[in-house]
């Protein structure tokens, strides 16, 4: 049976001819079937050489196809399985390459950097923070309407490209930018002017000069965009009146078409109800962000001449789409089909917080790739309290659900803007698993604000930060870095997690260990599509392997605090490169440590 081969010759689109090879040692084969995804199918015999059996079939395959073989020798039925005796995985999904495997550097422009030569004026309903180091505003802000996400620490564009090589050092190879919209908080989704940078963070013409930059150094940039809802202060809604021509206040507006507002009063003025409700529809309830939505609203985002083409003029490289799974699916091809329009490989890296495969039938032709909350969690889950079986569990269901080309594009994050910083998941034992790992059990302000890991907390936080990179290092997927964790910049809650970079206080002895697993995944470039195998998950360590058909490499890594021996097995000895998180070297593992040993096939 090992001796059975089979080939997938591509035919035309999703067909392809499937080529059996038998050899006679086995016995007459009876019959030969394809079971592909659960249904069975016979193939064809071809013909006979003096030592082999060929069947064939033509067959139409989908996106991802899971599949074995069955055949019967003198009346006996046998399976041909892999050699993990589980199906194999077929995709014919493609995405670009130069997304597989990278490094991204993820970033809030606002808090990043500020370069002084940009000019700032003050502004309706905002503040400017003097102090670039100052915490955020957590809650309402006194000094700027009691509105939220008004304090502007004025990171712009400009800041970005003057600190391009410090985040090239890195190794990264994708920078991913929060929203550059005009917009009325700090993190653009409430977007004023979709054709206008906004005016403390950039301009349009800023942004085209961070693409030009960045690529002279190898780094494709991507930028966030909401599409499904604007700001009430825009000039399409114009909920203050200060526009002229927005649908809140005129009845009449070009605009009007883009949201539903069901009440006005006698001036034709959109109303709230007698609790303050708004009488038009809004994202999740937020007044200051109407739902926008329809045929004009997406032709205005997606038409010729509209905002992806306007965005794409600047020299982006790809878009991170907010909240995918609210988009309905005219709207969401016609947004992937302005990007290819522009750009052929166009990446795409969708918010969508569950496993995609779950949700949607049709996401399936569709995403590039997904933020990829369900294995931050079963890393967390493991590497803090050694749940082996949700680890399992979540890699098991990633490596059979999804399409190969998708594994290797999943942004895999140290942390995210949305959720706390990664030291303080790991440092901090006040979280309560309500629908994640990171929820917390106190939403006080007064504490959010005031909450600081203590040294032993730490030092805690940074050991598992440590394990956790080491193994995002070596799985396959992009490995996101939210700007500042590489540092030890701290934030409990989603919007601390934003505060601004520490430029006058980093920790660069975790900035140098950030650094070395940079160069590992920008050297190991066979890394970006190699397949992988799971070895072992136990209380203790984490064990799988990559490979390909010139390389393979063995990565252990210990979530314990106390150092502990492993076996290498024996094809790893003498290896051609080995890397080392701790004190730890093949066959023994430092507390919070770990190897890969790296091998050639050759």
């Amino acid at each position: 049976m090992d001796n059975i081969t089979f080939k997938l010759k591509k035919l035309s689109n999703n067909k392809y001819k499937v080529i059996v090879k038998v050899p006679f040692s086995i016995g007459w084969i009876d019959k030969m079937n394809i079971i592909l995804n659960n249904n069975s199918y016979q193939l064809n015999h071809t013909g006979n050489d003096n030592n082999y059996a060929y069947f064939e079939k033509d067959m139409d395959f989908g996106i991802v196809n899971h599949f074995y073989f069955n055949y019967t020798v003198n009346g006996k039925s046998y399976d041909y399985k892999n050699e993990n005796n589980t199906t194999f995985k077929f995709s014919t999904y493609k995405n670009p390459d130069w997304a597989k495997g990278k490094v991204m550097y993820q970033i809030f422009i606002d808090s990043f950097y500020r370069d002084e030569s940009v000019p700032v004026s003050k502004m309706k309903r905002r503040e400017i923070v003097e102090d670039f180091y100052k915490d955020r505003v957590l809650g309402p802000n006194p000094r700027a309407d009691n509105l939220w996400n008004v304090d502007y620490h004025c990171g712009n564009i400009k800041g970005i490209i003057d600190k391009l090589d410090y985040i090239a050092s890195l190794g990264v190879s994708i920078l991913y930018l929060s929203s550059i919209f005009y917009a009325q908080s700090t993190h653009g989704y409430d977007s004023t002017d979709y054709l206008k940078g906004d005016p403390y963070h950039g301009s349009y013409e800023d942004l085209k000069e961070l693409c030009r930059e960045a690529h002279k150094r190898g780094i494709k940039v991507i930028v966030d965009v909401a599409f499904n809802h604007t700001g009430s202060d825009s000039v399409y809604f114009d909920y203050y009146n200060e526009y002229g021509n927005g649908a809140f206040n005129n009845p009449d507006s070009p605009y009007n078409a883009y949201y539903n507002i069901w009440n006005r009063d006698s001036n034709g003025r959109g109303t709230f109800d007698s609790e303050g409700k708004p009488n038009y529809e809004t994202w999740w309830g937020f007044y200051n962000l109407p739902k926008a939505f329809g045929l004009e609203w997406e032709e205005f985002i997606t038409g010729e001449g509209g905002v992806i083409d306007k965005l794409f003029e600047c020299g982006i490289d790809g878009l991170r789409i907010d909240v995918t799974d609210e988009l309905e699916e005219r709207f969401l091809r016609k947004i992937i089909n302005a990007v290819h329009r522009n750009k052929e490989d166009g990446f795409f890296v969708h918010e969508i917080w569950d496993p995609y495969v779950d949700k949607k039938p049709f996401y399936i032709d569709i995403i590039d790739s997904q933020m990829n909350y369900f294995l931050h969690e079963g890393l967390i889950k493991y590497n803090k309290y050694g749940d082996v079986g949700d680890l399992q569990y979540k890699l098991h269901k990633i490596l059979h659900d999804y399409p190969d080309e998708v594994i290797q594009c999943l942004m895999n994050p140290t942390s995210t803007h949305d959720i706390s910083r990664l030291i303080d998941i790991y440092g901090y034992d006040g979280f309560v698993p309500i629908d994640w790992i990171w929820d917390l059990d106190n939403n006080n302000y007064e504490f959010l604000r005031n909450f600081k890991l203590s040294d032993e907390q730490r030092k805690k936080g940074i050991d598992l930060e440590m394990v956790h990179l080491f193994e995002l290092c070596f799985l396959p997927g992009i490995l996101s870095i939210l700007y500042g964790d590489e540092v030890g910049l701290e934030g409990l809650g989603n919007l601390l997690t934003r505060n601004p970079f520490p430029w006058n206080n980093m920790n660069y002895d975790l900035l140098k260990y950030y650094q070395y697993i940079g160069s590992i995944r920008k050297n190991e470039r066979f890394l970006e599509k190699a397949s992988i195998r799971i070895r072992d998950i136990n209380p203790t360590y984490f064990q799988f392997e990559r490979y390909d058909e010139l390389n393979k490499m063995l990565i252990t890594v210990n979530r314990t605090n106390v150092g502990t021996r492993f076996l290498v097995p024996p094809e790893y000895n003498d290896p051609e490169k080995v890397y080392t998180l701790k004190k730890s070297k093949p066959g023994y593992l430092d507390a919070y440590g770990g190897v890969a040993i790296k091998k050639s096939m050759i």
